[in-house]
């Protein structure tokens, strides 16, 4: 829940960009984001404006995700983004990545291979990094992992 909420200020459509960007978190990093956090742990650390703490963003994700999750996690609400701003964002990387892995090969783990290897280049052209899975896995737990990561552009609009 968004800090605002768990303070009992007043709140809009904005808390829920705050829990978007959490479960946004959790998919892509494949793990709870305040793994073994008590309510005290939450209240002290998470919604508390001295520490503010939030997960640990992995170097190798994309520099885009890394910084749409900051802003969703904003602790101002009124400086998040829409909901509007995050389809857009998160459309146009699956977009590059659908478009880049289909010229890449079509394996699961060419894909996967192909967006870890993509940061070298997007560090130039727009200031990206690779690894939408954002972890170093070796290549046989990669691709029984990867499957589920698997996106159909035909669902994206």
């Amino acid at each position: 829940m968004a800090p605002e909420v768990m303070l009992g200020k007043p709140y809009n459509q904005k808390a829920d960009v705050y829990s978007f960007g959490i479960l946004l978190y959790e998919i892509f990093a494949l793990e709870l984001p305040f793994q073994g956090f008590t309510n005290n742990d939450f209240r002290s650390k998470v919604f508390s404006p001295q520490h503010n703490f939030r997960p640990k963003l992995p170097k190798k994700w994309p520099t885009v995700t890394k910084a749409l999750l900051s802003e969703c996690w904003d602790t101002d609400g009124a400086a998040r983004p829409d909901i509007h701003r995050i389809a857009s964002v998160l459309k146009a990387e699956m977009a590059d990545v659908a478009g880049s892995a289909t010229a890449a090969g079509s394996s699961i783990a060419d894909r996967t291979d192909h967006m870890r290897n993509r940061s070298e280049a997007s560090r130039h052209r727009m200031r990206l990094t690779d690894a939408a899975v954002g972890h170093d896995l070796d290549k046989s737990d990669r691709s029984q992992r990867s499957v589920h990561h698997r996106i159909d552009m035909d669902d994206v609009e």
